[in-house]
């Protein structure tokens, strides 16, 4: 049973010719955003970890973001939720 999936990310701004290759686009933005989490967290900048916005730390709401937009995408892509939503 074929199932005609989307080939585009980021709202049809980024499209894809196979599934192989927007897999490989979406690890790409995964791990662009994984380098820019570890990279922070090696480096601390000194504003981002003394200033709070609602008693949590600039950093924090960073890491806290970047990790809701990989989660986001990894089953939006990966599980195939937007199949899913088809469905349902």
């Amino acid at each position: 049973m074929a199932q005609d999936h989307n080939l585009a990310i980021f709202r049809g701004r980024l499209k894809f010719k196979s599934n192989q290759s927007k897999i490989w686009g979406v690890f790409t933005l995964l791990s662009i955003i994984t380098i820019i989490e570890v990279a922070l967290g090696i480096i601390k900048p000194e504003f981002l970890t003394t200033n709070k916005l609602f008693t949590l730390k600039y950093l924090n709401w960073i890491f806290l973001i970047l990790t809701v937009v990989k989660a986001y995408y990894i089953t939006w892509d990966f599980i195939c939720t937007c199949v899913m939503k088809k469905w349902v």
